[in-house]
């Protein structure tokens, strides 16, 4: 079974619109605005797990997941901005969670909460 022949006009309809087909796609491949959404997930997150404990683990999850997609969209692009942000974002809420956790485990270690 075979299609019919294209026209000239569809022809050169084709051979326009390609290269904008091309850059399409490849601006809706950009991972650094997937690591940037996930590191502004986590940081929110973090705010939010500090009045309600289980949510610290979305943060944490989120903030691994902004590092890890982070650095792959900057080997793959190094001038990618977003990436970058995001990445140093992950980085600031792992760090801000480890703090959390050492001032919980301080707190319950002194006692100071059975009183």
């Amino acid at each position: 079974m075979q299609g019919r022949r294209l026209s000239f006009k569809e022809k050169v309809g084709i051979l326009i619109l390609r290269p904008k087909l091309r850059h399409a796609i490849k601006e809706s491949k950009n991972p650094g605005n997937t690591a940037l959404i996930f590191g502004v997930i986590g940081a929110a997150a973090l705010v939010i797990g500090i009045f309600v404990g289980p949510v610290l683990i979305l943060s944490l999850v989120a903030a691994i997941l902004a590092v890890v997609l982070g650095s792959s969209a900057k080997k793959k692009n190094p001038s990618d901005s977003k990436a970058r942000a995001a990445t140093i974002l992950g980085w600031i809420t792992l760090g801000l969670i480890a703090v959390l956790f050492l001032a919980a485990a301080i707190y319950f270690a002194s006692g100071a909460w059975l009183y």
